[in-house]
């Protein structure tokens, strides 16, 4: 992503640009991979004009330049144009400050988890897009993954994008909960005249991912008032694992590497007990014992989701008389993601549903079936059902927002009211999902031919499956969630009285907040007692995942809130603030903030913040219902590999397995339970920054900011199945071991459970250094822009019992990252760079590198060019380029335990799209 100051482009003339870059500019430098990132005060050699505004991470509206004291970056349209990003959160997540950007995107543990797959979620400091507070116009917007604080940026019209501001400091005191780890603010278009259409396209050079996007603004005047209108459409085709070399293989959880032996062993050719032992069908049909056939997962998997959105949006604004204004703010957005997977698994158990803790693709017993050609009867044991073709999902999510108020000029204070509703529908359907009793007689041939309706699945043999058959035995499943928000806020801003020869300004508000959400699975998918076993177990008879139930559940917090700007002198500021909340679930809660920024001379600046922040949990966490998905897992006792390797049994075994427990590839995948839990309680995090700004008379600007976060209480689930494991084995705390149920006969592992948990504590500190050039080279300009993030700690322990984690180096922890951009203006035409560099990293912190041999990655570079053309004043152009040097994906296996089963590429870290073009032409009257 690239940073850029705001150019005329936007509208400024350069006497405004100056004085813009001089109010944004005490907060931070333009970070080069979003447009304006500012983060030094304007030169002394011009004072700019007096004008009172709000820049994020205070409600003071405010006469002074010196108004921000932690780190703030702003990105500008015409930057964000530039990077040639389609949606906004793409832009946004190649910023360094940014962690993991895919949370909720094309992970196959994130399908399996819930509804929430495919949202455009923004996740500072990789601490957790929960974490992340998303204000438009900077009011909160609607969780787009229902139940959570994760807003959806997909669903925030990108046309329609003023500017963003991004501030990484301690601002929950003055904005609420989940701004533990900053706020991300998108100011929207409001006084605009005249028409804008804007078309693009773009694709990649190794095929898939074309993307498509119009866009028309309309805005106007009218006598006392002024309005905006919006329609975006935009359409992004998928890319799969089959498109790229680099994932045309599965990857190894103990190994960090793809290789042939890393698939799963359930393959289209299937496992049959025969005469003889087991065997299966080769790629020529021919009957092979023994028969070990790997299946590759990754060429049928999404490395980038199939997205279409549409988004209407508009505002109006009107004078009702000099002192006196009120707006409405409406936005209409719908959008279908679609996830693409790999064809459907049965493993045909002699314990029926009851076997291996029962398993999302656990069948009971295959019926036994007489091949006279091969002299011999074959009982299904295995089978991949590739003739009936990849699974996929469509998650379709349609969400409205709305917001209403007025602002009022009053003789001592000026006044704020708005009210907002928000709301999410999302439905998820799940493709051809095959129902587990009529597969089971389905692939019985005197069974099925009795049963009226039935269509034969010949499981016995290469190929012999006729794909009209799957609609006997599959159908399509519509699973249904819900999400409201509504939000009153009212807030006074003013000054008291001079102190120190200076306006002491004040914020003082109430807000009140109600969250309401719900998950309805398909009734399909919920558990029911076991039909054939004995045992009485809830099982799922539909698909791999089953849930226990529907939920709903809803909160409310009344919230009261403070803020203090003490000025000491010309060159010394104090901030202050308190926010006391009322929850319906946790109770009450207080978090407050401090500030202060000391100008030492007109070019040198320091700063610095401290503030308490809570986090209450949410719906989701709360509430979710238990579901119960199938997971792969490397048993750490195991004692040989798959392909016949010795391995040392750690000792924290002997407990529970023999000296010789060798579980089977079979045996690895297990049943994972999760859910919500009632009786959490709030997190807190103690937030710190300091640093320094500094700005030559050279145009150029440096900034500096120590930034950490500590976190205690944290929520979070309590670790996927392999680390609770893992974590069981070493450690031999309870708080793990007692999440893992093991056959008390074969001690394999048959249920892993991780529900949400307030855990130990999570930290995270680093160092932020951005910086920012403006040279005149010949009849134009040059600038420059970077920024530089560090980390220096991210430490993570479970519970009090538990050692701590040091992740600094995991992929999704890199120690360096840094974009460097460099623009040059010259009369109509713009023409760019951008450096992003990631540093090497580790996919595990804990793996033995005589086993993980895959598990150093390598640094990464992406190189991004760009080119604009002012045509006319009513006409421009512009191409690019992303990622020029076509860099490949790095292999990133579920070795680290962000990715899913079998999985190879982590699309949230890496740019799996290759080489990709773009070209768009925008016209203006």
């Amino acid at each position: 992503m690239k940073t850029f100051l705001l150019t005329s482009r936007s509208g400024l003339d350069a006497a405004n640009l100056k004085k813009l870059i001089c109010i944004v500019g005490s907060c931070g430098l333009l970070a080069l991979s979003s447009p304006a990132i500012s983060q030094s005060e304007n030169s002394a050699d011009a004072e700019p004009p007096i004008e009172t505004i709000v820049v994020t991470g205070s409600r003071i509206a405010t006469a002074s330049n010196r108004n921000a004291s932690q780190p703030l970056s702003v990105m500008d349209e015409a930057a964000f144009e530039d990077s040639g990003a389609l949606l906004i959160a793409d832009a946004l997540n190649e910023l360094p400050q940014l962690g993991n950007s895919l949370e909720n995107g094309t992970s196959i543990n994130e399908l399996n988890r819930g509804f929430g797959a495919g949202t455009q979620t923004v996740n500072l400091r990789n601490l957790g897009a929960n974490r992340t507070l998303v204000l438009v116009n900077g009011r909160r917007h609607v969780g787009g993954d229902v139940g959570t604080s994760a807003v959806d940026l997909s669903m925030i019209p990108s046309g329609m994008i003023e500017r963003v501001d991004i501030v990484t400091g301690a601002v929950s005191s003055i904005y609420g909960a989940d701004a533990v780890t900053g706020v991300i603010n998108l100011i929207l278009k409001q006084d605009f005249e005249g028409t804008e259409l804007a078309l693009r396209g773009g694709g990649t050079s190794g095929g898939g991912g074309e993307e498509y996007a119009f866009s028309a603004t309309h805005g106007g005047l009218f006598a006392s008032g002024n309005y905006i209108a919006a329609l975006e459409y935009t359409k992004q085709g998928s890319i799969l694992g089959d498109d790229r070399d680099y994932a045309q293989l599965d990857g190894s959880a103990s190994s960090g590497l793809a290789v042939p032996s890393a698939g799963s062993g359930v393959n289209p050719g299937g496992l049959f007990a025969a005469v003889g032992g087991l065997g299966g069908f080769d790629q020529s049909g021919t009957f092979t014992q023994p028969f070990a056939e790997r299946f590759h997962r990754m060429p049928y998997r999404s490395l980038q989701n199939e997205l279409e959105r549409l988004v209407l949006s508009g505002r109006v604004g009107v004078d009702l008389s000099d002192s006196v204004s009120a707006f409405l703010e409406a936005t209409l957005a719908e959008a279908e993601v679609v996830v693409d997977i790999e064809p459907q698994l049965a493993i045909f158990s002699n314990a029926g549903f009851a076997g291996s803790g029962t398993a999302g693709f656990r069948f009971p017993t295959g019926p036994t079936v007489m091949r006279p050609e091969l002299g011999t009867n074959l009982r299904a044991i295995t089978r991949r059902f590739v003739e009936f073709g990849p699974r996929s999902t469509a998650i379709e999510r349609e969400t409205f927002r709305f917001s209403t108020g007025f602002d009022v000029a009053l003789d001592f204070a000026d006044l704020h009211v708005s009210y907002q509703f928000g709301q999410v529908d999302a439905t998820q359907k799940d493709f051809d999902t095959i129902d587990k009793l009529a597969l089971v007689n389905a692939i019985n041939p005197v069974t099925c031919a009795a049963t009226p309706g039935c269509v034969f699945v010949d499981l016995y043999g290469r190929g012999t499956i006729d794909p009209n058959s799957e609609s006997a035995v599959a159908r399509d499943l519509m699973s249904e969630s819900k999400g409201e928000q509504q939000v009153l806020s009212a807030y006074l801003t003013g000054d008291v009285f001079d102190f120190m020869g200076q306006p002491l300004e004040y914020a003082v508000g109430i807000e009140w907040r109600d969250e309401n959400a719900s998950v309805r699975p398909n009734s399909a998918l919920i558990a029911v007692p076991d039909p054939i076993g004995t045992s009485g177990n809830p099982v799922g008879l539909q698909g791999t995942r089953t849930f226990f139930g529907n939920t709903s559940g809803n909160y409310d917090v009344l919230e009261a809130y403070g803020e203090l700007r003490v000025p000491f002198s010309e060159s010394f500021d104090l901030g202050l603030s308190m926010r006391a909340s009322d929850y319906s679930t946790v109770g009450q809660e207080t978090t407050w903030g401090a500030n202060a920024q000391w100008r030492l001379i007109d070019n040198f600046t320091l700063r610095a913040s401290i503030g308490r922040a809570t986090r209450a949990p949410n719906a989701q966490e709360l509430f979710a219902p238990d579901s119960a998905r199938t997971s792969e897992i490397l048993d750490p006792c195991d004692t040989q590999s798959d392909t016949g390797e010795s391995r040392q049994q750690p000792a924290g075994c002997a407990e529970f397995v023999g000296p010789s427990f060798n579980p089977s590839n079979l045996d690895s995948n297990v049943r994972a339970v999760s859910g919500g839990n009632p009786n959490l309680d709030s997190e807190t995090a103690d937030t710190y920054t300091v640093g320094f700004v500094l700005q030559s008379a050279y145009n150029l600007a440096l900034s500096v900011d120590y930034f950490n976060i500590e976190m205690k209480d944290v929520l979070a689930p309590a670790f996927g199945p392999q680390a609770t494991v893992n974590n069981c084995i070493t450690t031999g705390n309870a708080f793990f071991c007692d999440n893992v149920t093991r056959d008390p006969t074969t001690g394999f592992v048959t249920t892993v459970r991780s529900e949400q948990v307030n855990l130990a504590s999570d930290s995270v500190a680093g160092l932020e250094l951005a910086m920012q050039a403006m040279i005149a080279v010949g009849a134009g300009e040059l600038r420059l822009d970077g920024i530089y993030t560090r980390l220096l700690t991210r430490d993570r322990k479970v519970n009090d019992a538990s050692p701590t984690e040091d992740l600094v180096g995991r992929v999704d922890n890199i120690e360096n990252k840094f974009n460097l951009g460099a623009n040059y203006r010259l009369n109509r035409f713009d023409l760019g760079l951008v450096i992003r560099f990631l540093d090497e990293g580790v996919q595990s912190v804990s793996a033995n590198p005589d086993v993980a041999l895959g598990n150093d990655i390598d640094s990464i570079t992406y190189v991004d060019l760009y080119a604009r053309y002012q045509v006319s004043d009513a006409l421009a152009l512009r191409i690019g380029i992303e990622n020029a040097t076509d860099e490949d994906a790095p292999i990133v296996t579920s070795l680290f335990e962000g990715v899913g089963a079998g999985g190879a590429i982590a699309p949230g870290l890496y740019d799996v799209r290759g080489r990709y073009m773009f070209a768009g032409v925008e016209f203006s009257f």
